[in-house]
């Protein structure tokens, strides 16, 4: 199981393992990859997440030590 994240009540950070779905801000494809959910389906993938200052550089960071405990 890969980890997820809740940012807030309305932000989530997870692996994505099966959904075609693409980043709504540069269009790449989020299949086996770490996206950000936001708000009404809105997908984001984590570098355009750290370019519009949603998540911190560090995310992955934070997602590896919410898994460990």
């Amino acid at each position: 199981m890969k980890p997820s994240l809740k940012l807030s009540n309305r932000k989530v950070v997870f692996y994505n393992h099966t959904k075609n779905i693409r980043c709504r801000e540069c269009e790449c494809e989020l299949i086996e990859q770490l996206i950000i959910s936001r708000p009404k389906g809105k997908y984001i993938c984590i570098p355009c997440g750290i370019r519009l200052h949603i998540v911190d550089e560090d995310i992955e960071k934070q997602l590896f030590d919410a898994e460990t405990g």
